[in-house]
């Protein structure tokens, strides 16, 4: 099975290695005191592709064994239902430097259903980073996702193949899969109302009822969406979502992302997907004065008649709008915005340029 996808990185795939350990990186900043920490890949292939390219999971152990002493606090789980890719993998890690360090590591080959967790009971700790990149859709489950963000501060990264979720969901027959990933909604309905949109917004209006499922699982899940295109084409190819589950990384993870773009994200309101893109184009004049706008009245609706410094603003704001479907704004379109309201008087800026500190009074709409 491995040499159908691992013979070399494409440039998509070069994107997830970096963006998938710039949120790794951002989690294990906070948590690298704590004694016990767990890496979780549920769909690890081999870890190394034909040319000798390491590929994400390797790229994550890489950062754990960087230094003895952070090695030593790692339960490492890796996972592939093909033994092959699985015996490479162990073959692979046996060479990193303090790979013998860790608290403990486990290679397994298993089929990744509802109840994967429980092969690994033990293991399971309340600082976790789970990496889930299933071949399609298949293979993902509420019922695990929900055991994973039950841990206080565990984070995720979904990667979905949205090109084959989207015609599973458009074809005569629904997929069984779809019940359970979908649970509580009505999936006729949703089926009915994306059967009358256009692609662009069937895909959205399919990624927002998706993220809200998941979402629902736990409690605190601040969710990121980044979009991937096929290299050749503007189609969408699959997208990773990440589940956040602190303010101040949910903020932090959404300025890394933007690195990634040509822009600030509020340009999600000329393009199609309220997300991430790599290599989405900048906004005209009048987009941009859209996507001000809106942020604007949010601020207006979210703040009236307090004093609140810019920090309190980021925090009180996000903890508000926990997707980035709804809330993509980075540092410097907060900074935008309320320097706008100040300048036409709707509030009042302490001082003459925006920083952390900075107090801002908002008057009666």
């Amino acid at each position: 099975m491995t040499h159908l996808f691992f013979n070399m990185p494409t440039g998509n795939s070069l994107v997830k290695q970096s963006i998938v350990s710039a949120a790794f990186k951002l989690w294990l900043k906070d948590v690298k005191q704590e004694k016990n920490l767990t890496y979780i890949d549920l769909f690890s292939g081999p870890g190394i592709y034909e040319d000798g390219s390491m590929s994400t999971p390797l790229f994550i152990l890489q950062e754990i064994c960087s230094s003895e002493n952070l090695a030593k606090r790692f339960n490492v789980i890796f996972n592939d239902k093909d033994l092959l890719s699985i015996a490479r993998l162990r073959r692979v890690i046996n060479g990193f430097k303090n790979s013998n360090k860790l608290k403990s590591i486990i290679t397994s080959c298993c089929m990744v259903d509802e109840n994967i967790l429980q092969e690994f009971p033990k293991i399971k700790t309340q600082h976790s980073f789970a990496f889930i990149d299933p071949w399609g859709f298949k293979g993902v489950h509420p019922s695990y996702l929900k055991e994973l963000l039950d841990l206080r501060n565990c984070e995720t990264a979904l990667f979905f193949s949205f090109n084959q979720l989207h015609r599973f969901f458009t074809c005569e027959r629904l997929d069984p899969l779809l019940s359970d990933l979908f649970k509580g909604r009505n999936l006729q309905n949703l089926r009915k109302q994306i059967k009358k949109e256009n692609v662009t917004k069937a895909e959205e209006l399919l990624l927002t009822a998706l993220i809200e499922n998941i979402t629902s699982l736990s409690d605190n899940c601040f969710a990121v969406p980044f979009r991937f295109r096929f290299e050749d084409a503007l189609k969408t190819s699959h997208y990773v979502i990440f589940i956040v589950r602190n303010v101040s990384r949910f903020i932090a993870l959404k300025e890394q992302l933007a690195a990634y773009k040509a822009c600030s994200l509020s340009d999600h309101f000329c393009h199609s997907q309220k997300c991430f893109e790599q290599g989405s184009s900048p906004l005209c004049k009048k987009e941009q004065e859209c996507s001000y706008k809106r942020l604007q009245t949010m601020l207006i609706n979210t703040f009236n008649q307090q004093s609140i410094s810019f920090n309190e603003i980021l925090d009180k704001f996000s903890s508000r709008y926990t997707n980035a479907l709804d809330n993509p704004y980075l540092l410097r379109d907060f900074e935008t915005a309320l320097s706008g309201l100040a300048e036409t008087g709707m509030i009042h800026m302490k001082g003459k340029k925006v920083s952390k500190k900075t107090v801002f009074t908002f008057r009666s709409p």
